[in-house]
């Protein structure tokens, strides 16, 4: 017999610019320069977040989430709070975390795993700081 509400993935994708430097605030610039090379000056990225949503299809609508409720989710708790910022400075969380790929990522994850009706998982959140480095949580 054919499932009649089968377990669909849907996928993602957003972007946000943000500045950031990697410094241990117990350590001299001098150190940091020696410990983290240039990253431990000011740059920026334009991030790109990828998303792995899973959940029943509702038959009706063939949705497993109404997208636009993913967009206004998405506007709430990631791009309005990380884009056009300075990561350490504008966001508490990154003044007791270094601000690396992997705790970006971390930050999403935790702002988005509540967000999301009961019947959608939030199953990963990938960030890519660069085309050749980005960091992935999959929850499954």
């Amino acid at each position: 017999m054919e499932n009649s509400n089968p377990i669909l993935e849907l996928y993602t994708r957003i972007t946000f610019s943000a500045a950031h430097s990697y410094r241990d605030k117990d350590k001299s610039p001098e150190e940091n320069r020696r410990k983290y090379g240039k990253y431990s000056r000011v740059h920026g990225h334009n991030y790109e977040v990828t998303l792995g949503l899973r959940g029943p299809v509702d038959m009706q609508s063939g949705m497993i989430i109404n997208f636009f409720e993913v967009e206004q989710i998405l506007k709430e708790k990631i791009i309005s709070i990380l884009h056009i910022s300075h990561l350490e400075e504008d966001i508490p969380w990154f003044r007791e975390h270094l601000p690396t790929t992997e705790n970006i990522s971390l930050f999403v994850y935790h702002q988005l795993k509540r967000a999301f009706p009961p019947s959608v998982t939030l199953i990963s959140v990938e960030v890519r700081e660069t085309p050749d480095l980005g960091a992935k949580i999959s929850n499954e």
